[in-house]
């Protein structure tokens, strides 16, 4: 599937799923999303057990921007830049009694709806930034902050030893 695909399927609401395989936290891995979105799109599920002995969400990293003025209309997913500056990040708003300290719990506990918005959040941050870069990695990681958000970025950062950091 080509990421022109994707990302309008994600605007259009529909939403990834789990691959029957996954049954524990992960780490999400894509292939870079070039500036045409010609390319394929690929993306990997790297179970990480800290994901889940550490599974209590924790926004706190994210308070100032969730909580901000400028923000509370929005009120299924907003985005900023991280405090390098280097990457954009897309966040789910919380909902009481949910469980979103990865995209594993976010993908399980959340509505429907909110997933839509969510993605739909994704799509179109990636689409502008392609405004301004050739490419895009899209991931999450999750092991520094307790609390799911995906990042764009335009070097495969926390990429490690996946294959997918050289799909430019």
């Amino acid at each position: 599937m080509k990421w022109k695909t994707v990302l309008d399927n994600w605007e259009k609401g529909i939403i990834p799923r789990l691959p029957k395989d996954v049954k524990k936290p992960f780490i999400w891995r894509t292939s870079c999303l070039d500036s045409q979105e010609k390319n394929n799109f690929q993306q990997e599920f790297i179970t990480e057990p800290f994901l889940l002995k550490n599974n209590q969400p924790d926004s706190s990293d994210f308070s100032k921007h969730l909580n901000n003025k400028r923000n509370k209309d929005e009120y299924y997913a907003i985005s900023f830049k991280n405090l390098s500056g280097d990457t954009l990040l897309i966040v789910p708003k919380e909902r009481h009694g949910k469980n979103f300290s990865s995209l594993y719990y976010f993908m399980k506990e959340s509505s429907e709806l909110q997933q839509k918005k969510f993605w739909r959040r994704v799509a179109l941050e990636a689409r502008n930034q392609l405004k301004y870069c050739q490419h895009l990695f899209i991931s999450t990681e999750g092991t520094g902050v307790a609390y799911v958000h995906v990042r764009m970025c335009t070097y495969p950062k926390y990429y490690g030893n996946s294959e997918l950091q050289y799909t430019y």
